[in-house]
C-alpha cells in the first residue's frame, strides 16, 4: 500500500523535537483509507475479523459494566451509611460509568469500521442485526432502568 506512507508523510514531519507518542499515531486500516484505494483483500479480511471481535468484545465488556454499576447502586443503598462513605461509593460509579461509556466508543469505533467494510468484502446483512447502533440514552442503562415502568406498583 504505497498511498500509505504519503498519507503517512503528509501528517507531521518525524523530528527529535516532535514526540509524538507511539499510540496517537494514526495506522491507516483499510476502513480508515476508504473503499476507493488499492488494498490486498486480505488486509479487509484481517481488519473485519479484528472489528468483528472488537465489537463483539465491547458488547460483553458493556454488559459486563451495567451489571457491576447496577450491583454498586444496589450495594450502596443498602450497606452505605455516611457522607464519606457515599462520597467513596459514588467515585467508585463514577469510574464504572465511565468505563460503560469507553466501551461503548470502543463498539461505536469497530461497527463503523465494520460498516465501512462490508460493501468492500459484499458481506451480507447479518452483522447488522447482531451489532445494531447503540442508543446511548436507551442501551446504556442498568437492568432495574429499563423495567422500572413495567415493573410498578407490583
Amino acid at each position: 500500500m504505497l498511498f500509505v506512507s504519503l498519507l503517512v508523510t503528509s501528517e507531521e514531519p518525524c523530528s527529535p523535537s516532535n514526540s509524538t507518542p507511539v499510540e496517537a499515531l494514526q495506522l491507516w486500516l483499510p476502513s480508515a483509507i476508504g473503499p476507493g484505494t488499492q488494498c490486498a483483500a486480505q488486509l479487509h479480511i484481517f481488519e473485519w475479523k479484528l472489528c468483528y471481535t472488537q465489537a463483539n468484545d465491547a458488547l460483553k465488556d458493556i454488559r459486563n459494566l451495567l451489571h457491576l454499576r447496577s450491583h454498586l447502586y444496589k450495594f450502596k443503598d443498602s450497606n452505605i451509611i455516611g457522607q464519606a462513605a457515599n462520597t467513596h461509593t459514588r467515585s467508585t460509579i463514577n469510574k464504572a460509568d465511565a468505563k460503560v461509556n469507553m466501551a461503548a466508543e470502543h463498539y461505536k469505533a469497530a461497527r463503523a469500521a465494520l460498516a465501512s467494510l462490508a460493501p468492500i468484502l459484499n458481506e451480507d446483512q447479518t452483522w447488522k442485526e447482531i451489532f445494531k447502533p447503540l442508543n446511548w440514552s436507551k442501551d446504556l442503562k442498568a437492568l432495574k432502568d429499563m423495567w422500572e415502568k413495567e415493573m410498578e406498583g407490583t
